[in-house]
């Protein structure tokens, strides 16, 4: 996984941005979009294949949704400061505008906002590449 942020950050220009909604591992609401059951993320990642493969004998080799804290590790690695993972838009899923004011609320408080994104459905990243920090080796003329 860590290697598709690598790619990401190659082909960006220096100063352009990457936003990507991100589906949660720890999702306790929707159904794993993949294979449309729920909770598969809390499964260890060796078992979750066994379990989906009990389940609806669907192989499940190559999906791998991300927790909170892997997805700000791995945006962190790559992109260093410059990366943000927080809450999503609700209206951009369709959902009511009022879910938003909650949600920013929930946001603000200590511990609860934290945990609150941990279990959120999607994770929304942010993330710009670097700008070079400008060169102090100027060339300077000799009078001559």
């Amino acid at each position: 996984m860590k290697s598709a942020f690598k790619e990401v950050h190659r082909v960006l220009i220096k100063g352009g941005g990457f936003v990507a909604d991100s589906r949660n591992r720890y999702d306790l609401l929707w159904k794993e979009p993949h294979v449309k059951i729920r909770w598969v993320g809390f499964w260890p990642r060796r078992w979750q294949a066994w379990y989906v493969w009990r389940r609806k004998r669907i192989v499940y080799d190559h999906a791998q949704l991300l927790s909170l804290p892997e997805l700000k590790r791995y945006a962190q690695q790559v992109f260093g400061a410059q990366a943000f993972v927080g809450f999503p838009l609700s209206a951009a899923y369709g959902r009511s505008p009022q879910w938003d004011v909650w949600i920013r609320w929930l946001e603000k408080m200590p511990g609860l906002g934290w945990l609150g994104l941990f279990f959120f459905p999607s994770h929304l990243l942010a993330a710009q590449k670097q700008l070079e920090p400008e060169s102090n080796n100027t060339v300077t003329e000799k009078a001559g």
